[in-house]
């Protein structure tokens, strides 16, 4: 079985390291590397795991530092992108991928002078780059140029391709890895433009787009495709996020598998299923508890099955478990613990924003919760927003409370250093900021919730409402 991974590289300085630029979604199947300390730069590498969730990593980087790669597998292909240009390499038995840098630029080379190796570059070079506009301007009246764009530029690469095949012998197994490879970016570029969007109009797309979405359904279902790659498992995801389901991507569990039957077959519909259920766990494991039950009886893929039963595990109750001894402390040196919120907020849900003074992506978040928490509505009278900072320093927080207008909320607290052990492992809280929604009888139903700047927070926060009742 081949592998197929990408890998985003990007240099920055390391002391700039903890504000990453945006995840994208990219795979990374194994990395081993032997690293110097004496050099200034860093190795930004975004990843996905094997479900296709955001992740990254930041290692240091020298000119003669080599990362390797090697091949698990009887065949395996790699794929790499720097200035989001990604390009496929093979790893065949018993071949390593070296990955060096000349002047702070990534290069792969194969460690057994694998002339396959630069098929990619090649493909790219002779068939010129794709400048795309921003998905935000490709409206639907420019949609025609856009498709028109991103298929001359396919065409090309599968003209390339074609003729590189001929001079080098590529295996059909070979040839198919590439082929899949640059199918997968055109169809991630076609679905493109309607990443976010809410309720697409379907019928206002130009034909001939329609008939591009159309065909990405035979496409996710051909098996004379790469379908180990993490860009055509990408392919097949924002199909269904972003096309299928049509702005109802949270509204309905059984909804959203009656499409999946309908549209995906074999490893692929299961895949595509369990995705659907662990990245909507918190909204589904209510008030869709028999459905998800059902799925993880009849799946066949164990890991499903055991990362669900894991997903369950992580909501506890507060006024039972451990979590709930958490001890916090006030701005006028009050203490209180996490079991002692719930009990005193009766009836409310409990909206936990983790945050630090030094966290910028937290501090951009405050306005959209002042603009929550100001608010006179029912919604207040349902839910309590509460700030937790993991602050080492006492000082730096009060410093931030009052340069970020948090001295005016009454439930400010900072984290006790003897309890911020025990809030990590049991919320696994390496990064923030991180939000959980805590129901009023204390049990965890938002384990990693959405932010306040979210658009559809109010509705969101309604609907575990609905569902703690």
């Amino acid at each position: 079985m081949k592998k197929f991974i990408f890998i985003l590289l990007l240099i920055v300085q390391t002391t700039q390291a903890q504000q990453l630029p945006q995840k994208v979604n990219t795979y990374l199947f194994k990395f081993s590397a032997s690293i110097s300390q004496t050099d200034n730069k860093a190795l930004v590498l975004f990843f996905n795991d094997e479900y296709l969730d955001n992740q990254s990593k930041v290692l240091r980087v020298e000119a003669d530092t080599v990362y390797k790669i090697t091949s698990t597998q009887p065949h395996k292909s790699v794929s790499y992108g720097y200035s989001m240009q990604p390009y496929a390499y093979i790893v065949h038995p018993d071949d390593t991928i070296l990955i060096g840098f000349k002047n702070n630029i990534p290069f792969f080379r194969s460690s057994n002078n694998d002339p396959f190796i630069n098929v990619s570059e090649i493909i790219h070079q002779k068939a010129g780059d794709l400048e795309l506009p921003e998905r935000q301007i490709v409206s639907y009246k420019r949609a025609p140029s856009y498709q028109k764009l991103i298929a001359t530029n396919l065409n090309n690469k599968i003209r390339v391709l074609d003729s590189l095949n001929k001079e080098m012998h590529l295996t059909k197994e070979d040839y198919k890895i590439f082929y899949s490879q640059i199918y997968s970016l055109y169809y991630l570029d076609v679905i493109r433009p309607f990443y976010g969007k809410s309720m697409l109009n379907i019928d206002s797309l130009p034909a001939d787009y329609q008939k591009e979405f159309k065909a990405i359904k035979s496409f996710v279902n051909n098996e004379d495709i790469d379908q180990t790659s993490s860009l055509f498992k990408l392919v097949a995801w924002n199909y269904f996020k972003y096309y299928l389901m049509n702005g109802r991507y949270k509204q309905s569990l059984g909804q959203g598998l009656n499409i999946i039957k309908q549209n995906y077959i074999g490893s692929l519909q299961d895949f595509i299923t369990f995705k659907y259920i662990k990245d909507n766990y918190a909204v589904f494991r209510t008030s869709e508890k028999q459905l998800i039950t059902n799925y993880k009886t009849n799946t066949t893929t164990k890991e499903y099955r055991n990362h669900l039963d894991a997903e369950e595990n992580k909501y506890k109750n507060v006024l039972q478990d451990s979590i709930g001894s958490v001890v916090l402390h006030t701005s006028d040196n009050k203490t209180t613990t996490l079991k002692s919120l719930i009990i005193e907020n009766p009836g409310k849900l409990l909206y936990i924003d983790f945050w630090a003074s030094w966290c910028v992506p937290c501090i951009g978040e405050i306005p959209y919760a002042l603009g929550h928490i100001q608010k006179q509505d029912s919604l207040a009278t349902k839910m309590k927003y509460i700030f937790i900072s993991i602050d080492k320093n006492k000082k730096d927080w009060l410093k931030a409370v009052g340069e970020y207008k948090l001295s005016s909320v009454q439930s400010n607290y900072i984290i006790d250093g003897n309890s911020e052990r025990l809030l990590k492992n049991e919320l696994s809280l390496n990064t923030i900021p991180r939000y959980i929604i805590i129901s009023p009888t204390g049990l965890i139903t938002g384990y990693d919730a959405f932010r306040p700047s979210d658009r559809d927070f109010e509705s969101k926060i309604n609907m575990f409402l609905t569902s703690s009742n």
